[in-house]
């Protein structure tokens, strides 16, 4: 990462793989199966695949802004949002997976569409986060990943490209910077060289794990009651 951009030909490579695993996955389940609960407490796997493929329209949205230069917000609205992940949670599973499938041809297809100018455009997350058309990319990479493993159908962090579970570390802990709600850490891969610094109150605190543990210690999906509580992430 250089400046908080992620790399857009990694992100890109990441984008494409995760989609495919998060797709093969979400094949692999039998309609019964999509009722199930995901490691996100609350949410089925037809809630989580109702809320990828609205990701990958909002995402669309903000392809067009950068293409057009019209303002074409991610979402209306918090409530918008969380309306469409309603209705799509709803859908006849055929439905669902078709919804699911033809969104992410679409965003990639988009995505693939967009000029050296149109990638240097400024567009505007849902968390109201201006950044560059060409992040786009790594924001659905990160999505279709970390949601794979929210699937919880087999896949853990551990099974996530270590480079791309660094940059998530890195990105994850840039967020997490400038919102300045947490703790100060200081952060030790034990089977990389990695290290991470993370400005924060209070005395800091010296964390040593894995790298796939921190990635899922600092996003939200690892409980460790032996550190210091952490605000939520997005």
């Amino acid at each position: 990462m250089n400046g908080g951009e992620v790399d857009p030909v990694l992100a890109q490579q990441w984008a494409a793989s995760g989609t495919s695993l998060f797709l093969g996955l979400v094949g692999s389940l039998a309609d019964t199966e999509l009722d199930q609960p995901t490691l996100l407490p609350g949410w089925s796997r037809r809630r989580l695949i109702a809320h990828l493929a609205a990701n990958a329209e909002g995402l669309g949205r903000l392809v067009t802004w950068a293409s057009t230069g019209e303002v074409t917000l991610m979402y209306a609205s918090a409530e918008d949002r969380i309306a469409a992940i309603d209705r799509g949670s709803r859908l006849p599973t055929a439905y669902l997976r078709a919804w699911l499938q033809r969104t992410a041809d679409e965003l990639e297809s988009g995505l693939g569409s967009l000029s050296p100018r149109h990638l240097s455009a400024t567009v505007m997350t849902s968390q109201g986060r201006e950044i560059a058309a060409s992040q786009l990319v790594w924001l659905r990479a990160r999505e279709v990943n970390v949601h794979s493993v929210d699937l919880d159908a087999g896949l853990t962090f551990a099974d996530l490209e270590p480079a791309f579970a660094r940059t998530l570390i890195t990105d994850v802990l840039r967020l997490r910077g400038s919102r300045g709600a947490d703790p100060a850490l200081d952060l030790r891969a034990i089977d990389s060289v990695d290290t991470w610094q993370l400005d924060g109150s209070g005395p800091t605190t010296l964390v040593s794990a894995p790298l796939a543990r921190l990635a899922g210690w600092l996003t939200g999906r690892e409980n460790r009651t032996d550190l210091p509580s952490l605000s939520a992430w997005l």
